[in-house]
């Protein structure tokens, strides 16, 4: 059974591309400026087409041509430098805060089926709105259904509180996609670490060995693709201190 595809912009070292892997997505190929950054996401994931390149600079048909038609999804987040709350120009003037026009023209070409960016909640806000209104108005333009909203990461199995806006468009649909309900998976940092070694002073990529077999099933998901070692090497005290007990 062929895969629903994805183009990733603005990929970073492929975040938005492992959750849509993980939901059974075949990525095609990425874009990222940053050389080091996208060596990172190539060695992740050999087999995606990794651009290195500025998007401003990119000449969109030749660089996308061979998957017009044939896309299910565009994905990415936009720098959101000019958005964000520790920002200090979170204003119409940041030319940050337009690059999310180029991954509308990406769109545009494209044409698939599904569009979504993520990004800081001050999206939905800064310049009273402006700028979410002129995405909703842009990509509607195009034949998008969209919707968009603030989702917390903490509210879908993840162990941090975590807000980002998700915007997400449908071609030619009566009705936006609804965004996802909480699903009622909660996760703590206990749940996600505590199988971890603990490090002395100094100590770093030496230590390779878990502490503990998998304790919760948040432990056996990071751990696919890895080497389970346990390993005694630190005192019960210690541990004992971590978990709250005596």
């Amino acid at each position: 059974m062929t895969k629903p595809t994805v183009i990733d912009l603005f990929a970073g070292v492929g975040g938005l591309s492992l959750g849509f892997e993980l939901a059974g997505f075949d990525v095609k190929i990425a874009n990222e400026f940053d050389p080091s950054i996208a060596e990172a996401y190539t060695r992740n994931r050999p087999d995606t087409k990794m651009v290195v390149a500025d998007i401003r600079d990119l000449n969109i048909e030749e660089t996308f041509s061979e998957y017009v038609g044939k896309t299910t999804a565009v994905i990415g987040g936009p720098p959101c430098q000019g958005f964000s709350q520790k920002g200090q120009r979170k204003s119409i003037n940041d030319p940050r805060n337009f690059l999310f026009l180029k991954y509308y023209d990406v769109v545009k070409f494209v044409k698939p089926k599904y569009f979504v960016i993520e990004n800081v909640p001050n999206l939905l806000t800064t310049e009273n709105g402006y700028f979410k209104n002129e995405i909703v108005e842009l990509f509607s333009g195009l034949g998008y259904a969209v919707n968009c909203g603030v989702l917390c990461a903490a509210d879908y199995g993840v162990p941090q509180d975590r807000h980002r806006t998700c915007i997400i468009g449908k071609l030619d649909a009566d009705e936006p996609v609804k965004l996802p309900a909480p699903n009622g998976r909660r996760a703590t940092i206990w749940d996600a670490i505590s199988d971890l070694a603990y490090l002395e002073s100094g100590e770093g990529e030496e230590v390779s060995r878990y502490r503990l077999e998998p304790q919760s099933d948040y432990q056996r998901m990071l751990r696919q693709g890895s080497v389970s070692f346990a390993t005694t090497s630190r005192p019960r005290t210690q541990r004992s201190r971590l978990n709250g007990s005596e």
